[in-house]
């Protein structure tokens, strides 16, 4: 959520298995939890749609532990859009939905230029699999 932390996928496979179980338990701890990263999703996406940690002029330096580099990366995103539709299912929540087809209109104009698997090869090797 933002700094120069960790910026790739760990943060929203995290939130997608919490959000559930915050949802089914009715545990107000872990759906407060959640709502942080749900709002700083939506509270942050660009004027163009994009979401996720902005990226880095540079590659920052490799650090233990952390996945810090390309941000841009599709996957991670792919991730967090499925937090957002859960978040959605369950709170009936319309920015939800806003930041979706705000984000989904960014994609369609960037695939052409930045390809799923231009960073990586999962989002390309994933995407065939949903697509066909």
């Amino acid at each position: 959520m933002g700094g120069d932390g960790d910026g790739r996928e760990r943060g929203p496979y995290w939130v997608d298995g919490l959000l559930p179980l915050a949802y089914i338990l009715e545990d107000e701890n872990l759906k407060d939890k959640v709502q942080k990263w749900v709002d700083w999703t939506i509270n942050n996406q660009t004027e163009e749609g994009y979401i996720g940690p902005v990226p880095f002029d540079k590659e920052p330096e490799y650090e233990v532990g952390l996945q810090r580099g390309k941000r841009k990366d599709w996957w991670p995103k792919m991730v967090m859009l499925k937090v957002l539709q859960q978040y959605y299912n369950a709170t009936g929540d319309q920015r939800a939905i806003e930041t979706l087809t705000k984000y989904f209109k960014y994609q369609l104009k960037e695939l052409p230029n930045t390809p799923l698997d231009k960073l990586t090869l999962w989002a390309n090797r994933r995407g065939v699999i949903i697509y066909k």
